[in-house]
């Protein structure tokens, strides 16, 4: 049976494939592709470690509130939150379960994992080309749509689909038009994105 950690890291070398087919089509993104993903991998690869069962731990904190979790990465070491918004409640004959916003909300999370992810993989692309870019920033929304109305979309009629909208904010008083286009380009290889627009498999098993 293959392991969690195996899936994963078999599925990261599919990634690198894809990106590096993009990246070398340009002999100016060539040393990225040697110098700089390297360096990008291996912190996602550090998070498939072996060595530890998950890479992430979630668990309800009712002092919080009802739908209040604790977020633990095992990786880091470190928590952070999530929770439903402020009074709402998903349960209609249960009024009184109601959410406290003590943390982003789960598809927040999700959003943050890709801006994150974006953002990181255009800094190290930036630094590696010497492109003269002082900040960057991600702006996501999420929705839920019907295929008729995405012209991308494979599935068809009334099909629902998520649709995860992306703004690229990229400053620098010295950036030319070309350096935004590369920039933009390689928004959209970073590995979450990957991940997020390939096969994903989700295995849950019971303890």
């Amino acid at each position: 049976k293959q392991s969690r950690c195996n899936f994963l890291k078999n599925n990261k070398k599919k990634e690198t494939y894809m990106l590096s087919r993009v990246l070398l089509s340009s002999n100016k993104n060539s040393s990225f592709v040697r110098n700089g993903m390297p360096i990008l991998l291996n912190v996602y690869k550090n998070n498939y470690s072996n060595d530890i069962e998950y890479n992430v731990e979630v668990t309800e904190n009712p002092t919080k509130g009802p739908f209040a979790q604790t977020i633990r990465g095992l990786s880091c070491d470190c928590t952070w939150s999530s929770d439903e918004p402020f009074k709402f409640s998903p349960i209609p004959s249960k009024s009184e379960l109601k959410g406290t916003n003590t943390g982003p909300n789960p598809f927040e999370l999700l959003l943050s994992s890709l801006g994150a992810c974006t953002t990181i993989t255009v800094r190290l692309f930036a630094e590696k080309n010497n492109i003269p870019l002082e900040r960057v920033t991600c702006k996501l929304r999420h929705d839920k749509i019907y295929a008729k109305d995405c012209d991308k979309c494979h599935s068809e009629g009334n099909t629902k689909v998520d649709k995860i909208e992306r703004e690229m904010i990229f400053e620098g008083e010295n950036l030319t038009e070309k350096d935004r286009k590369r920039l933009l380009k390689i928004s959209d290889f970073c590995p979450v994105h990957q991940t997020l627009t390939s096969e994903t498999v989700i295995v849950t098993n019971v303890k």
